[in-house]
């Protein structure tokens, strides 16, 4: 964590957003143990991953552009070889848009119609606080979309089983950000 700390850029326009994202970026086999727990004990250690392009196809040219926080492709020895992960960091459960989500999550399928999408909503706001995770998008009683994504909310993650998981630079950095059941030399230990 130290070290990690020490690569930081020390810059006042370097937001807690862009913080996490780089943090992210820089560990992908980190971030998708932390993010993902049971494909990685199901699938094991992926052999190789990447970041892809976040540009999301299609742009809406009324609003904000749309470009996706972060995606990885992980890829594994065995069936199904290919895992992209969606990463959509959200700094409060109410800013969780899931049709954004959906955008992206969509223009993934297009883009790559034969890899497994995996969308995860990271939300790093410390209370807890009820999130949506489903979006159904029906009309005349028929429904036309439904998407889910999953949902990591550091306030209702386990810091005892962060603790336990040696080595994950994410899940030390979120770990100590975070308040929990251990005191602060306990985090610094990992």
């Amino acid at each position: 964590i130290s070290a990690y700390l020490l690569l930081m850029p020390r810059s006042p326009r370097l937001s807690l957003d862009q913080g996490i994202k780089e943090l992210l970026q820089i560990r992908p086999r980190d971030t998708f143990a932390f993010l993902l727990p049971d494909i990685h004990a199901q699938r094991g250690e992926p052999r190789s991953w990447e970041t892809l392009s976040t540009q999301v196809r299609k742009k809406d040219l009324r609003g904000k552009g749309f470009t996706m926080d972060l995606c990885f492709r992980f890829e594994f020895a065995q069936d199904p070889p290919i895992l992209l992960m969606l990463v959509e960091h959200w700094a409060t459960a109410h800013s969780l848009d899931l049709v954004r989500t959906a955008h992206y999550y969509l223009d993934l399928m297009g883009r790559f119609p034969d890899c497994e999408v995996m969308p995860v909503a990271l939300i790093t706001e410390l209370e807890p606080k009820p999130v949506r995770s489903h979006l159904v998008g029906s009309g005349s009683g028929e429904d036309f979309l439904r998407f889910h994504t999953r949902v990591v909310q550091l306030a209702h993650e386990d810091c005892q089983r962060w603790a336990q998981v040696k080595g994950n630079i994410v899940a030390a950095a979120q770990l100590i950000a975070m308040g929990g059941p251990l005191d602060r030399s306990q985090k610094l230990g990992l």
